[in-house]
């Protein structure tokens, strides 16, 4: 009997921070085939290059390459891979930016259990995923004001989902 290609969307996710990105894929790995992590935009590129995954899950501050350079570089060279930002960046601005620069969706790290697998679904879809916002108003040049209240009470809580979602 020969072994099928996995028929699980391919996933490649991106972070500097090795326990997040860890932590990430055992709670991705049952819905969806995690094919690397990497911890740089560089690594990254490599990874997309080789192994064409259908989605990057991509952090927006890491050294060398930030998430919104390494989304640049995979539009031109990876354009079949659809994006999601998983930031702890809140600001308005971020989601913007990262709409605009070909994003599918944008994750607060603080929501990864809550959001993380409906964006990447979304993505997946061909549709946009910005939790919070009530309209696009921001990703077509007007001006809209995002508001993300998370305190240190909330943040804690939502990491703790997540490492019990990941056990």
């Amino acid at each position: 009997m020969t072994n099928a290609p996995s028929s699980r969307p391919r996933v490649l996710l991106v972070d500097d921070h090795i326990a997040l990105l860890e932590s990430t894929g055992r709670y991705l790995a049952p819905a969806f085939d995690v094919v690397a992590r990497a911890a740089g935009g560089r690594e990254a590129l490599e990874l997309a290059r080789r192994l064409h995954p259908d989605l990057v899950v991509l952090d927006v501050a890491m050294p060398e390459l930030d998430g919104f350079q390494t989304l640049e570089q995979l539009r031109r060279e990876s354009p079949h891979s659809r994006v999601v930002f998983l930031t702890m960046h809140h600001d308005d601005d971020f989601v913007s930016a990262a709409i605009n620069a070909g994003a599918h969706g944008y994750v607060l790290k603080s929501h990864i259990a809550r959001d993380l697998i409906s964006a990447i679904d979304h993505a997946l879809a061909g549709r946009l995923f910005v939790p919070s916002l009530t309209s696009l108003s921001s990703v077509s040049g007007g001006r809209h004001a995002v508001q993300f209240h998370v305190g240190p009470a909330e943040l804690l809580d939502h990491l703790t989902e997540l490492v019990v979602a990941t056990l």
